[in-house]
């Protein structure tokens, strides 16, 4: 993923400011618009006020513009030191964040809007039940 930042002086120059390893999922804005939340194959990001998220329906891609490009924060898909399997789709609707690996395992995170930050939920107490229930819920939103 490339953070490109688009010339103030009105010309069409585009500056590619920071790459980014990895293949994006999903991308949103976040905490009431004042964020972009960015779902990579293995991590989480929140990216500082001032980054926009556009849509070019003639190039068919989505292009995030930021003022420096900073992030605010980063969640690695961590289950505890151990890589978990890559995250294969998201669902993003603010305050929350599904996502559904390559394992068919889901995890779920919340945004903190007074903090600026999400945390991770643990499911686990929930059982196996919650996983066919969000998951039959997210196909029925698509």
């Amino acid at each position: 993923m490339e953070i490109a930042v688009k010339s103030t002086t009105g010309k069409q120059d585009i500056t590619i400011t920071t790459r980014l390893q990895g293949t994006m999922v999903g991308a949103a804005p976040f905490f009431q618009r004042t964020a972009i939340l960015v779902v990579m194959n293995n991590a989480i990001k929140v990216l500082e006020p001032g980054s926009s998220l556009n849509w070019n329906p003639d190039a068919n891609c989505l292009t995030l513009y930021f003022s420096d490009g900073s992030e605010r924060q980063t969640i690695q898909d961590l289950d505890g030191k151990m890589v978990r399997p890559k995250i294969r789709s998201c669902s993003i609707s603010d305050p929350f964040v599904v996502i559904l690996r390559e394992d068919d395992s889901l995890g779920l995170f919340i945004g903190e809007t007074e903090r600026g930050k999400i945390r991770r939920k643990d499911m686990s107490p929930m059982g196996d039940k919650v996983g066919r229930f969000i998951i039959v819920s997210l196909s029925l939103h698509s």
